[in-house]
Formats: C-alpha cells, structure tokens, sequence
C-alpha cells in the first residue's frame, strides 16, 4: 500500500511524493546562505519559467476531486486521476478504494466543505495545468481546525483536465523556514527528479513570480521567488511546479506573515 501525505501537508501519497508530497524544510543540498536568492542560471542554460495563463477548468477539477475525497466517493476520485497516476496510485480500482483511497479521504477529504477556494488554476500549456485549493481543514489527530492547502498538477486526457500525482519529481519547501515569513516573504524550493528539469514556476497567493534557479545538477536544484510587495499578516500560500517534459510535480504550502 502507498502511504498517502499531502501537500499542504495533507497526504503524501508515497513517502515522498512529489505533488502532495507535505513539503519538510530540509534543502537537499542546492541551497545554502537565505541571502543569495538572486542567482539565475536560465542565463546559463537553466529550465524556463513556465508561462502561465488563468483558466478556471483546472481548479473545477481539483475542487471536484476534493469534494469527491470529502464524500469518501472513492469512485470519483479515481476517475479524478490521469491514467499515469492510476497506474502509480494502485493496481486497480477496487485496490485503490480499499487501501489509498481512505487515506486521501482523511487528508484531503478533511477540508471544511464550503470553507475553502480555488487559489491558483492556470494552463502551462495545452497538456498541462496547476491548480489549487486553500481554507479550514479539520486535522484528524488533534481534532483542530487550521488552515491548509492542496494544490496538485494536472494533465489533459480525453479534453479532461486529470490530476497528475506521484510523478518522479519531488519538491521541498525550504524557505520560509518554519513556514513563517517576513512581510516581504522569500521563497525556496529544492527540486529532484528523475530527468533534467525544463520548466519552473513559483506562485504566491495565486500569482506567478519570476523563479530563478540554482543547481550544479539539470536534475537537483532549488528554484527561488522574491516578491517585492510587502505581505497583510496572517496566512499565506505558496505553489511551486517543476516539470520534465512529459510529467511534472505541483505542490502547495502555507506560510504565515508575522504581524
């Protein structure tokens, strides 16, 4: 069975799955001084930002697919998925409602119904989108209600926008450290995958930021945002792609600006 976490740190399908995979605040070794946010190997032949564009079909479908792991409508959820993440998700149907479709239920399915929204859903390309949601989960263990995200990529199959979870591809939210930022907040993400990375992409909030890269390795390297308005205090979200080609990894996390 794959154990589900996910990203906001809700499931993380897998130990270390790439889209939910709950972002931790380890750097795999690509970042280093907080102050050296400002180097850019795209010069240097790095992956392109990812040119994004706003479209409401993506966030429909991952809202539906939260909505479907609130109803523990285990059907719903697997017809939520590319054919890819089925394949990497379980053997089959019956296998999926038996075993990893109860654990998305208690993760993602422990959102608030109606106490969340859609906070990015963009088009990357005609194939692939990100999209995700943010507001109150009710965290299973503790019983507490607190504000989360889930945010995943997305691939089109049959003119359907699928959630395209579990890729090769794994990212790690290393700043803000602690998950609370400056009202001026820096990001950082550290980013492995199983091929050289061609496309990034940071959002903040919902907006996409310029996101520079840096990395000895096409395969290892942390991907950067610096805003340069200043943030309301309370919680905030931040979204990160990272993309191979033929597959990519989406996660979400939430910050806090300190007052």
């Amino acid at each position: 069975m794959r154990s589900v976490r996910i990203a906001m740190c809700l499931p993380a399908a897998m130990a270390a799955l790439a889209l939910v995979a709950c972002g931790g605040n380890n750097a795999s070794g690509t970042t280093s001084n907080p102050d050296d946010l400002v180097i850019n190997t795209q010069a240097e032949g790095g992956p392109d930002w990812v040119k994004s564009v706003a479209d409401p079909a993506p966030g429909e479908a991952v809202t539906r697919f939260v909505e479907a792991s609130i109803a523990k409508d285990y059907r719903a959820m697997w017809g939520s998925f590319s054919a890819a993440t089925q394949q990497r998700v379980a053997q089959n149907y019956a296998m999926f409602a038996k075993d990893v479709g109860p654990e998305f239920a208690d993760s993602v399915g422990a959102f608030v119904e109606g106490k969340y929204e859609v906070v990015n859903s963009f088009r990357t390309n005609t194939a692939m989108a990100v999209a995700s949601v943010a507001g109150d989960r009710i965290d299973p263990a503790s019983k507490k209600k607190e504000f989360e995200t889930f945010g995943a990529p997305l691939v089109r199959e049959k003119g359907e926008w699928k959630l395209e979870l579990f890729s090769h591809v794994v990212l790690t939210l290393v700043i803000p450290e602690e998950r609370i930022a400056l009202r001026i907040p820096r990001v950082a993400v550290s980013a492995e995958a199983g091929a050289p990375i061609l496309e990034v992409g940071v959002w903040i909030d919902g907006k996409q930021y310029p996101s520079p890269v840096e990395g000895a390795s096409p395969t290892q390297m942390t991907i950067f945002a610096e805003p340069d308005e200043e943030f309301e205090p309370g919680n905030h979200t931040v979204m990160a792609l990272a993309s191979v080609g033929d597959t990519a990894a989406a996660t979400a996390w939430t910050f806090v600006v300190a007052d």
